[in-house]
């Protein structure tokens, strides 16, 4: 978790509302800096944007609730921000290397 005080709060405020699509400019009002001191203390601290941080977030999430429910695949990309499928699987495979259907597959054959 980042120790700087003022991404903490960031981080704690977007975590929640990862599936929304917040502005960067709303969320720095929210923890009260400016938009590009928030850009800063992200690619700092972080080493990404936010944009690039809600995506991994979004995906990882994906990726859990992909090994841990049954869910169709399309109800995972709705509940993790992702209304258009199949963009949802385009930014899943950049991130894992595989689609969530074959990922699903092979969680489920090493799983047992």
């Amino acid at each position: 978790m980042p120790t700087t005080l003022g991404l903490t709060p960031s981080v704690t405020i977007l975590t929640p509302i990862l599936r929304q699509e917040v502005k960067i400019e709303t969320l720095a009002a929210m923890v009260f800096i400016s938009p590009s001191r928030l850009a800063h203390l992200f690619k700092n601290e972080l080493g990404q944007t936010v944009y690039a941080w809600r995506e991994t977030q979004r995906i990882n999430r994906a990726r859990w609730l992909i090994q841990s429910t049954s869910l169709p695949l399309n109800k995972i990309a709705l509940s993790v921000g992702y209304s258009d499928p199949v963009y949802f699987t385009r930014l899943f495979r950049k991130h894992n290397g595989i689609p969530p259907g074959e990922y699903r597959k092979r969680y489920a054959e090493m799983k047992g």
